[in-house]
C-alpha cells in the first residue's frame, strides 16, 4: 500500500474523532489527556512557545496508593512522530475540532505499520474488523480506513473510552499501549527531539521542535537508581496548538453527545511503585490491635505488597518478585506461612496460592523468603504472606521485624531478585520497669536481699525467668509442656532490678500486686507485709491498632485517699506515682566495631523507677507498715474510749 503522507483532509465527523484520539494522546498511545483545564500554561512558558509537554506524577486512582510514584530525578526522552496541519477550531474559538497530520522527518511509514502489526499481535483486533485485517504476515487497512496513513489510523482507531489506572482520560486501550511499546523498542528512534528530568513532581519538555504528536520514553538506565518503582511505560501525547497568536490546549470531539473534551500537552506518568505493609493480624490476615509481649508470646504477622503490572510490558518476559522477612528476637514457625493473592477487581475474595507451583519458600538464619514463580501472572495483584512467630526473650530490648520486597523494576533488570526494593517494619513492643530497695531516710543507700512475690489480678502467682546476674526478671507465657517453671520470688540487689514482659497479650490494663516477704539483712519486715500494686496500661493513638504509649502507676500516690502503703513508695519517680504515660520506647548507646558510639531506638517502653523503703528502727514503721497497723489500733481504741466517756457524761447530765 502507498501511504499518502502529504495532506489528508477528513470529513467533519472524522476530523473530530481523530482530533479527540490523536491530540488527546493519553487515550491513544498510552498516557492520555489529563483532567487539567484552562489555557495551556507551564511555568516559564509563554504564548509564543506552546510546543511543550508536561509529565506529572500519577494520582492515586480509586485510592490505589501504588499508582503514585515520584518522578523527581527520573529522565525522559521525547521523539516527534508527526506534526499538525489543517487544524480547525469550533465557532467560539475555544477548542480544536479537527486536524490533519504529517509524519515527521525520519519517521518511516513502513516502520509505523510494523508497530501497528506488533500491537495487533497477528490477529484482527476486536471491533476493528471493518477497517483492518491482520494475520501472521501483517495488517492492512480497508473500508473507511483504506486511504489513511498509519499514524492517521492509529490516531483514529487506537484510542480508549475510559480512564486508565494512572488518571489519564480516554487511555484504557491496550492497542495504544502496545503500539507505544513497539515504537520504543524498535530501535529506529535514535536521537530524541528533547529530554527532560523530573523535579518537584513534574518533568517539562520545554524545547520541543514542533507542535505535534510525540512518543515519550523513560531512560532505562534510571532503573538502577529506582528503589520503590518500576520504569515507566512508553507514552504518546500531543502538544497544544497555536494559531493566529492563540494557544489551544483542548480538543472537542463533536461525534459524541454531548461533545467530549480532551486536554493537550499534559499527562500522568504510566508507572507504579511497590508498597509494602506489615501488620499484626489474625490467621486470616485481618489486622488486630498491637499488644505488649512477654517471652513466648505468639504473634501473627501479615505482609502485603502489590505486584507491578508486568503484563503491560510486552518485552518483560521473566520479572522477579520476592518477599523476605528476617525477624530479630522472634522464632519463626515456618509451617505457618500462608501466601494469598487478591485481584484488584475482587479485593474481598483472596486466593490461597499453592507452595511449589505458585511460589517457593526458603528459610535461613531464622528468616524466610517467598519467591513468586510467575509474577507476570499476578500482575497488579496484592500478595499477602501470613506467618506466626514467638518472642524469644522479652528481656531483649529490641524485637525488630523488618520485611524486604525485592522486584524487577526494568525489562533490562537481570538481577537474581530484582533491583527494586522496599521495606516495612512491624516491631513487637515490651513493657519494663526498674525496682529498687532503699534505706529509709537514706535514698542513696540501696539494699540487696529484699524478697517480693507478685500475683496477678486473680491472685495467681506470677513467675519470672531470672538472668544470670539477677538483674533482670522476665515474665514468660507458660504452658503445660514448659520445662522451665521460673521463679516466683524477686530479690533486690545492690543497684536495681528490671521487671520485663509486663502487661502482655492484652489491650486492657494489667494490675500486679507486690508483697514483700523478706526484708534485707538487718532490716525489719514488720508485722504487716509491705504491699503495693502496679498497673500497666498500653495506650493507643489515632491508629487504634498501634501502641502509642504505656502508662505505669503504683498505688502509692499520697493524694489518693484509698492508697495503701503509700509511704513505702513515695520516693518513686513522679511519673510512676502519677501514672504519666511513657510515649516512646527507650534509646540506648551502641558501640560499633570502630569504637564509634551511636544512639539507637529500642522496642521497650521503660517506666520510671519504683523505690521501696526499709528501716532498721521500729519507730520508723510508719514507713514500713507495722506502725500503720499500730496507729490504726490506737485510733480505734481511743474512739471506743471516747464513745464510752460520752455515754457516761450524758447519763450523769440526765440524773442531774
Amino acid at each position: 500500500m502507498t501511504w499518502k503522507e502529504s495532506r489528508y483532509t477528513m470529513n467533519t465527523r472524522s476530523i473530530a474523532k481523530t482530533a479527540a484520539a490523536m491530540l488527546a494522546s493519553a487515550a491513544m498511545i498510552g498516557v492520555g489527556a489529563v483532567t487539567a483545564s484552562g489555557a495551556y500554561a507551564v511555568d516559564g512558558a509563554g504564548a509564543g512557545s506552546p510546543a511543550q509537554i508536561v509529565i506529572h506524577s500519577p494520582q492515586a486512582v480509586n485510592d490505589d496508593a501504588s499508582i503514585a510514584p515520584s518522578l523527581d530525578g527520573r529522565s525522559f526522552s521525547a521523539y516527534l512522530l508527526g506534526t499538525y496541519e489543517d487544524v480547525t477550531v469550533n465557532a467560539d474559538g475555544s477548542a480544536i475540532t479537527g486536524y490533519s497530520i504529517r509524519k515527521a522527518d525520519g519517521i518511516d511509514p513502513n516502520q509505523v505499520m510494523g508497530w501497528i502489526n506488533k500491537a495487533a499481535g497477528g490477529t484482527t483486533p476486536a471491533g476493528l474488523s471493518d477497517v483492518m485485517t491482520c494475520n501472521g504476515t501483517g495488517c492492512s487497512f480497508k473500508g473507511a480506513a483504506e486511504n489513511l496513513t498509519p499514524l492517521q489510523f492509529v490516531s483514529r482507531y487506537f484510542y480508549g473510552s475510559g480512564t486508565d489506572a494512572y488518571g489519564n482520560e480516554h487511555a484504557d486501550q491496550p492497542l495504544m499501549r502496545k503500539f507505544a511499546q513497539a515504537a520504543a523498542q524498535s530501535g529506529s528512534l535514535k536521537t530524541p527531539s528533547a529530554t527532560a528530568t523530573g523535579a518537584d513532581g513534574e518533568a517539562v519538555f520545554s524545547t520541543l521542535p514542533a507542535e505535534g504528536l510525540y512518543l515519550v520514553t523513560e531512560n532505562p538506565a534510571d532503573a538502577t537508581s529506582l528503589t520503590d518503582a518500576v520504569i515507566a511505560r512508553a507514552m504518546v501525547t500531543g502538544t497544544a496548538y497555536t494559531q493566529d497568536g492563540k494557544t489551544y490546549d483542548t480538543v472537542a470531539d463533536t461525534s459524541t453527545d454531548p461533545a467530549t473534551t480532551f486536554t493537550l500537552g499534559e499527562l500522568y506518568l504510566k508507572a507504579e511503585k511497590v508498597i509494602v505493609s506489615k501488620n499484626v493480624t489474625d490467621a486470616d490476615g485481618t489486622t488486630v490491635a498491637d499488644q505488649l509481649a512477654q517471652t513466648s508470646s505468639s504473634r501473627t504477622f501479615t505482609i502485603a505488597a502489590n505486584v507491578p503490572l508486568y503484563d503491560e510490558y510486552s518485552n518483560w518476559t521473566s520479572p522477579k518478585f520476592s518477599i523476605s522477612d528476617a525477624p530479630a528476637n522472634l522464632t519463626l514457625n515456618a509451617k505457618s506461612i500462608v501466601v494469598r493473592s487478591t485481584d484488584p477487581d475482587a479485593p474481598s475474595t483472596p486466593t490461597t496460592l499453592t507452595a511449589g507451583s505458585d511460589y517457593t519458600v526458603t528459610t535461613t538464619d531464622g528468616g524466610f523468603t517467598v519467591t513468586l514463580n510467575n509474577p507476570g501472572a499476578l500482575s497488579g495483584a496484592t500478595v499477602r504472606v501470613t506467618y506466626t512467630g514467638t518472642v524469644t526473650d522479652a528481656s531483649v530490648d529490641t524485637t525488630a521485624n523488618t520485611t524486604t520486597v525485592r522486584f524487577s523494576n526494568s525489562p533490562s533488570d537481570d538481577s537474581a531478585l530484582g533491583n527494586g526494593h522496599v521495606e516495612a517494619t512491624k516491631n513487637v513492643y515490651t513493657a519494663a520497669i526498674p525496682l529498687q530497695k532503699i534505706k529509709y531516710n537514706a535514698q542513696a543507700t540501696v539494699l540487696p536481699g529484699a524478697e517480693f512475690t507478685v500475683t496477678d489480678a486473680n491472685g495467681n502467682p506470677v513467675c519470672f525467668d531470672k538472668n544470670a546476674d539477677g538483674t533482670v526478671y522476665t515474665m514468660r507465657k507458660r504452658n503445660g509442656t514448659d520445662t522451665n517453671p521460673g521463679t516466683a520470688t524477686i530479690t533486690s540487689n545492690g543497684s536495681s532490678i528490671l521487671l520485663a514482659g509486663l502487661g502482655a497479650d492484652t489491650t486492657d490494663p494489667t494490675t500486679y500486686t507486690f508483697t514483700e516477704t523478706k526484708a534485707p539483712t538487718g532490716y525489719i519486715l514488720g508485722k504487716t507485709p509491705v504491699t503495693f500494686t502496679l498497673t500497666v496500661t498500653p495506650q493507643y493513638g489515632t491508629d487504634k491498632n498501634a501502641i502509642s504509649a504505656v502508662a505505669y502507676e503504683i498505688n502509692g500516690n499520697p493524694a489518693k485517699a484509698a492508697a495503701d502503703f503509700s509511704n513505702f513508695v513515695d520516693l518513686s519517680d513522679a511519673a510512676v506515682i502519677d501514672g504519666t504515660p511513657v510515649t516512646a520506647p527507650t534509646t540506648k548507646t551502641v558501640t560499633g566495631t570502630d569504637g564509634a558510639k551511636t544512639t539507637v531506638n529500642t522496642t521497650e517502653y521503660r517506666g520510671g523507677m519504683i523505690r521501696v523503703e526499709n528501716t532498721t528502727n521500729a519507730n520508723d514503721f510508719a514507713k514500713t507498715g507495722g506502725q500503720i497497723t499500730l496507729v490504726l489500733a490506737v485510733v480505734a481504741a481511743l474512739a471506743v474510749v471516747g464513745a464510752a466517756c460520752l455515754v457516761v457524761a450524758r447519763a450523769r447530765r440526765n440524773r442531774a
